[in-house]
């Protein structure tokens, strides 16, 4: 298994590469509310009846090892201090049990906290702030509040040589481009459309351009 964490990233899985702050290869599949006198002191392991029921309905298997993320609501135990929320593995050690890759808790704290299980992502890439992967074998770079992705480049898809005076080629015999798709009303709602702008009007059933009013390409 090889993966690869930048910036202290959450990273599970086989083949990925994970770059920036909150930025990771997994996809959460289930998360549930468990009472702090589940956390078992001197230990880095839960038990307990909500911790057999959360194994039981997440559907996640004794021995393996997943991503988790435990939200404290209340009552943080030590060694944690301020800290309200903790990025981890862990593994589900029997059906009752899930043993933490993190330091030993050394008090329960009070309330309860949130635990959320990911499954695990192969050969994926996530760049960028808060960007998180949905399957296998996926690329996702940014996100549309806080990146943008500046490509300098001229860019080709599914071929190795390019035009060279085109700025973004796509090369297929089997399959075609697909613009945004997009009511009217969504297409009214775009700010400041910029003339040459093309979109499919799922409305109409037209393809569309904007040269200062919205008109039928055909």
């Amino acid at each position: 298994m090889q993966h690869s964490d930048i910036a202290g990233i959450s990273n599970y899985g086989s083949q990925n590469v994970a770059i920036d702050g909150i930025a990771g290869n997994y996809k959460q599949i289930y998360q549930a509310t468990i009472n702090n006198s589940e956390i078992s002191t001197g230990t880095s392991t839960i038990t307990g009846a909500g911790t057999t029921a959360f194994i039981s309905d997440s559907g996640i298997v004794v021995g393996e090892k997943y991503a988790l993320r435990i939200e404290f609501n209340a009552g943080i135990p030590s060694p944690y201090g301020a800290t309200t929320q903790l990025f981890i593995h862990g593994i589900v050690t029997d059906s009752s049990t899930i043993t933490f890759t993190t330091q030993n808790f050394d008090t329960q704290g009070s309330g309860d906290f949130t635990l959320h299980v990911f499954n695990a992502q192969d050969n994926s890439i996530a760049i960028g702030y808060n960007v998180q992967t949905q399957n296998s074998n996926e690329i996702k770079i940014g996100n549309s509040n806080h990146t943008l992705c500046d490509i300098e480049c001229p860019v080709v898809i599914g071929a190795t040589t390019m035009n060279t005076s085109a700025k973004l080629e796509v090369t297929s015999t089997s399959k075609g481009f697909l613009p945004p798709r997009m009511t009217t009303s969504q297409r009214d709602a775009i700010s400041s459309p910029a003339k040459g702008l093309i979109i499919y009007n799922t409305t109409t059933d037209k393809h569309q351009g904007y040269n200062g009013i919205w008109n039928d390409l055909y």
